[in-house]
């Protein structure tokens, strides 16, 4: 989805769901993810993803890292669990 001209913070909001499911249900891993995610909009959000591939427009970049991290995040709690339960209930 093409933002050629969306502000950082509106960026981020077209992305909420993308930024909900990378998080947990831990507060503070939850915050400290929306707290990442809002410094490196800072830096990307105007920037593509490559010159003239997938993602070649303004916050290109910006979504496609969120696509990136949300397969990490779901590939780490397949591997590893609930992070919000406590390493002995994992």
């Amino acid at each position: 989805m093409a933002h050629r001209t969306l502000p950082r913070g509106t960026l981020v909001e077209v992305h909420k769901q993308i930024i909900e499911a990378i998080g947990s249900r831990n507060p503070l891993l939850d915050q400290a993810i929306r707290m990442t995610v809002m410094q490196v909009a800072a830096w990307m959000h105007l920037l593509p993803a490559s010159e003239s591939n997938h993602h070649a427009y303004p916050g290109g970049l910006l979504e496609h890292s969120l696509d990136v991290a949300l397969g990490a995040a779901l590939s780490a709690r397949s591997r590893l669990g609930d992070l919000a339960l406590p390493g002995w209930e994992r």
